[in-house]
């Protein structure tokens, strides 16, 4: 007879078991999905990209009502291309990557329903945004993705694209068109599956930061500073784009054809907010140069011929003259979006236009922005900067070989030579500042700056210091026209500005805290080379979010 080392579970046996883990595992699977529901629907900036914050901040904006008296609504062209803080101290940035007209009548809509409205509204959108092709690009992924469009938005989108024939959006139609309606339902309440894309960019900078939290906050800080900027952010930060890159969304195109559903929005939030005595101004962002080349053809004609037939059509609308803009390249940060110098070109344009409209008195005049310069004038000269490790052998000394750069608000200084002349020795020349004429205010911006030009260095670097509080520096190479950043520092805060005759402005921005900081600012000047020599010029503190004394002639 056979024997047995195990005796066989009994069928009556097998069957509880086997239900029992069929039940918990359907219940860890329930509540796994449950928990991850619960992520995608109330905790966006753990997973979600950066630019689900920067329209958080836009969306709060209109939540508490802060829209200012002058709203700039558009695509992400114009959150990069208009600076609120040269434009007027009510002045709000709006907008969402990636946006069409169509949501910018929703963004109108929920505007409204506030107590307190703009009396002027800016639509800015490119000639892209306002083609079929631009129709479905970023709907799902950031309008409806990041909260801006509801259940009840997406249907009276979903009726209108039938009414129009538009199959972009929901494709085509089925019985009843219940699979556009569950789509919509579902991707409105933040149902998993169409986040999972997000969720794996998550746990990809997850691994590549070796850090969790990494993403939430990094996102943080991009709501942070949106907001401080009151709704302006920087995509391109690249001092001047490479002029063999030609990229631009509106090369892509084969033709220009406007999209009706997009007509239809664009013209819905136009009529809403003259239904409101709103004024609306209209116009789009400059494009860069290089990729206008490559534009179909008489794309702006057809483009500005649009605006304006919008404007002879609708109430109260006026066109932005000019309507759209060709800059050269080295405005540009990356392709489409402007730098600090596009930026701050773009936005004297609009606010030079806004003085020859009845709202004049909401934007800044000429003296308005003139810098708190903390430095005065007559330290322009850096006259009174201290060298410090004593152990190389400098020359610091006024120089009139070079005329200095011509500067929006500029004392009478002088351009100071730098050099490191002990080859005997490495190390790094170092300047101090002088102590400053007043203390620092708590939690407010500053802007360090200062010109620089080569004679013969490889590179420089800048450093703003607020102890306990911030401490970024910024380094230029000279040979490649780059920047690389250390601490604090990073394309949100600091840049390069490129002006005439080989002058460069390097700035950082900090912010002090809640008690009284201590400020250093030095120059750290030809690290670790000998026999270097360098220009300085202009060195400043400014009580601003971006230097308002810039160059006025850009390269």
């Amino acid at each position: 007879m056979a024997t047995h080392w195990f005796t066989p579970l009994d069928r009556t046996i097998k069957k509880p078991i086997m239900r029992n883990y069929l039940i918990s595992f359907v219940l860890l699977f329930a509540s796994l999905f449950l928990g991850l529901w619960l992520i995608t629907s109330k905790y966006p900036a753990f997973f979600l990209g950066g630019d689900e914050q920067v329209f958080k901040a836009h969306l709060d904006y209109i939540k508490d009502c802060d829209t200012g008296d002058i709203a700039i609504i558009g695509d992400s062209t114009p959150i990069a291309g208009y600076l609120p803080s040269e434009l007027g101290p009510k002045v709000r940035n709006l907008g969402l990557v990636g946006a069409t007209p169509v949501a910018a009548y929703f963004i109108v809509e929920k505007m409204l329903d506030c107590q307190h409205k703009p009396k002027a509204v800016l639509l800015s959108f490119t000639p892209y945004k306002f083609t079929y092709e631009g129709d479905v690009n970023n709907f799902w992924n950031r309008a409806v993705e990041f909260n801006l469009l509801s259940y009840r938005d997406l249907i009276d989108i979903l009726n209108t694209s039938r009414r129009f024939s538009n199959k972009i959006y929901f494709g085509e139609k089925s019985l009843f068109d219940l699979d556009a309606y569950i789509k919509s339902y579902l991707y409105s309440n933040k149902f998993p599956p169409y986040y999972m894309g997000s969720l794996l960019g998550y746990l990809k900078d997850a691994e590549k930061s070796g850090s969790l939290l990494w993403r939430n906050e990094f996102n943080h800080r991009l709501y942070s500073e949106t907001r401080t900027n009151k709704g302006q952010h920087f995509y391109g930060t690249l001092p001047a784009l490479n002029p063999k890159d030609t990229r631009a969304l509106e090369s892509e195109l084969k033709n220009f054809e406007i999209s009706s559903i997009n007509d239809y929005y664009y013209r819905q939030a136009i009529r809403l907010l003259a239904k409101n005595n709103i004024a609306t101004y209209i116009n789009s962002c400059p494009r860069n140069g290089a990729a206008a080349q490559h534009f179909p053809d008489n794309l702006i004609g057809k483009f500005k011929d649009y605006l304006h037939t919008v404007a002879s059509e609708e109430k109260n609308v006026t066109v932005m003259m000019p309507e759209i803009e060709i800059y050269p390249i080295n405005y540009f940060g990356d392709p489409s979006h402007l730098n600090l110098s596009g930026a701050k070109l773009n936005s004297e344009r609009l606010r030079i236009f806004l003085q020859t409209t009845p709202h004049a008195n909401l934007v800044f005049t000429e003296p308005q922005l003139h810098p708190q310069n903390l430095y005065l004038e007559d330290r322009f000269n850096l006259d009174h900067w201290q060298q410090v490790k004593i152990n190389l052998n400098y020359l610091y000394q006024p120089t009139d070989k070079l005329t200095p750069p011509a500067l929006k608000f500029a004392g009478a200084g002088k351009v100071m030579q730098f050099d490191i002349i002990d080859g005997n020795e490495e190390g790094e020349g170092r300047l101090n500042p002088p102590p400053l004429p007043k203390s620092l205010k708590r939690n407010t911006n500053y802007v360090a700056s200062i010109l620089v030009k080569n004679n013969h260095a490889t590179k420089i670097e800048f450093r703003l210091l607020f102890s306990d509080q911030f401490d970024g520096k910024i380094s230029w190479d000279f040979n490649s026209h780059s920047i690389s950043y250390q601490g604090n520092a990073g394309p949100l805060n600091s840049g390069a500005e490129l002006c005439d005759n080989g002058w460069v402005r390097l700035w950082v921005r900090g912010g002090t805290g809640p008690v009284e900081s201590q400020y250093e600012a030095p120059v750290i000047s030809l690290g670790n080379a000998n026999n270097q020599s360098v220009y300085l010029y202009n060195v400043s503190l400014e009580e601003q979010s971006y230097p308002a004394n810039r160059c006025i002639n850009k390269l």
